[in-house]
């Protein structure tokens, strides 16, 4: 069992948001130079993008969280992203946002990815830091190997630190070990230098 706890340290869920909405510009940046068209969903809103599903009785219609990114340059493809690094070696996500993500990846049957832009791998030794925005720093993993790799590996979820509507609050989550990621040239099948 992980009994592991991760404490958000006090910080400014505004800056937070600012950093996240430039390292979402940086992924658009990438994507760009890696010949992908894509539709960012998160630029200009200050909540998170949602799409809607009818699910139940009575004709209900129910939001869901939306991936940040959808590439359209075929085959297709959706992505979370987020800059961070490893925690103790591992990368975690929070519970009702992988539930989400598969739940699209379900409705849409096109890969859901979680993409991380690892600022440590950056060379930066806190995510304020100026860094380069470089191929070989982008990780990411489809959302159904997430899951899989908790059908293999069962484990509680562990106390996660997270924003929900601009207040500072514990989630569950769970980490996987950051071996579970490849880099996003791998996947987009783009050499890099």
């Amino acid at each position: 069992m992980d009994v592991r706890e991760f404490h958000m340290p006090d910080r400014d869920n505004g800056r937070d948001r600012k950093l996240g909405s430039v390292w979402e510009q940086n992924f658009c940046v990438m994507a760009a130079r890696c010949g992908r068209s894509f539709s960012p969903h998160q630029w200009g809103r200050n909540e998170a993008a949602r799409w809607y599903c009818h699910w139940g009785m009575n004709g209900q219609v129910n939001p869901c969280l939306l991936p940040d990114f959808t590439i359209w340059t075929a085959p297709g493809e959706h992505h979370e992203v987020k800059h961070k690094r490893p925690a103790d070696g591992d990368y975690g996500l929070e519970e009702y946002r992988l539930n989400a993500l598969l739940a699209f990846r379900a409705e849409t049957r096109r890969p859901v990815m979680y993409t991380i832009h690892d600022w440590e791998r950056a060379g930066a030794k806190q995510s304020t830091d100026p860094m380069p925005n470089r191929l070989c720093d982008w990780m990411t993993v489809d959302v159904r190997d997430l899951k899989k790799d908790l059908e293999i590996n069962p484990r509680s979820t562990v106390p996660f630190p997270t924003w929900v509507n601009g207040c500072k609050e514990s989630r569950p989550g769970f980490f996987w070990a950051k071996e579970l990621w490849r880099p996003l040239a791998e996947w987009w099948h783009v050499a890099t230098k």
